[in-house]
């Protein structure tokens, strides 16, 4: 079996990221063309333009180095974008394609979505919470 280029392999998987997020979002989401050392800064230099506030990092990989990815995320963001990473392996659908944020960002992320959802901490939780040091549940934990 003919091995495909790593590049061509790459920007596939941007163009495949690109219609899956244009259709799962009603943006319009293209893969960037410029290489990152022609790139704007002002603009970021990463893979996929059209999505308001994150900057991704497109990577088709069968063995990944997340944090390097996402080092190169990070460096490659656009300025006041969330810096992610999206992996997939061969044959793995666009659809289960892993993200990979910083702790701080997917805490954005979720916190917005508890809001959205209207879930919020009751009173004893916090209570609760505050009182254990450890942050582990007595009835499992012990």
């Amino acid at each position: 079996m003919p091995s495909i280029n790593p590049k061509a392999k790459g920007a596939g998987y941007e163009r495949e990221l690109a219609h899956y997020l244009s259709d799962a979002l009603g943006f319009k989401v293209w893969r960037t063309c410029v290489s990152t050392k022609f790139g704007d800064q002002h603009q970021g230099n990463h893979d996929l333009d059209g999505l308001p506030l994150i900057s991704v990092e497109a990577k088709r990989k069968e063995r990944l180095n997340f944090h390097e990815a996402y080092a190169q995320a990070k460096k490659n963001a656009a300025t006041n974008h969330m810096p992610g990473v999206m992996t997939r392996r061969n044959r793995t659908p666009t659809g289960q394609s892993l993200v990979v944020l910083s702790l701080d960002d997917f805490l954005r992320l979720y916190g917005a979505l508890l809001s959205v959802e209207g879930i919020t901490p009751s009173p004893e939780n916090a209570n609760e919470r505050s009182l254990q040091q450890d942050h582990e549940h007595p009835a499992v934990c012990g």
